[in-house]
């Protein structure tokens, strides 16, 4: 019998411990939200511009583009980190196990923290 005690009493410790770490959860991201909700002023100074007559102005224009161009500059190296990676692992793996079709590394045993390598996922 002394064992059912011991369970209920560790089951409901870990009740306990589960809702504090909600309760703390739940916390956190009220608290966090905050900073979010300031605006950075550089959109504001954007969607100030003039629109005379709903045209963009001389310097709306220009504004407009130079905003349009550090986006796609942006994506362009979001969209290039990927294949970035795949390149580097495939130079660095021609570099230490030689080139070919046929070759391919394979770890024995389980990635770790200490494994330098991007991603295990991303091969």
């Amino acid at each position: 019998m002394p064992e059912v005690v011991q369970v209920n009493e560790r089951h409901r410790h870990e009740m306990r411990t589960m809702k504090l770490i909600i309760v703390q959860c739940v916390a956190l991201l009220c608290l966090s939200g905050q900073p979010a909700l300031a605006q950075n002023p550089w959109w504001d100074h954007l969607v100030n511009l003039p629109f005379p007559e709903n045209y963009p102005a001389k310097q709306s224009s220009q504004a407009l583009l130079d905003e349009l161009m550090f986006q796609r500059a942006v994506q362009v190296y979001l969209w290039a980190l990927p294949a970035m990676n795949m390149y580097g692992m495939k130079e660095g793996s021609e570099k230490v196990f030689g080139k070919g079709n046929n070759v391919l590394p394979i770890w024995k045993e389980r990635l770790s923290a200490k494994t330098l390598i991007t991603t295990p996922n991303s091969t």
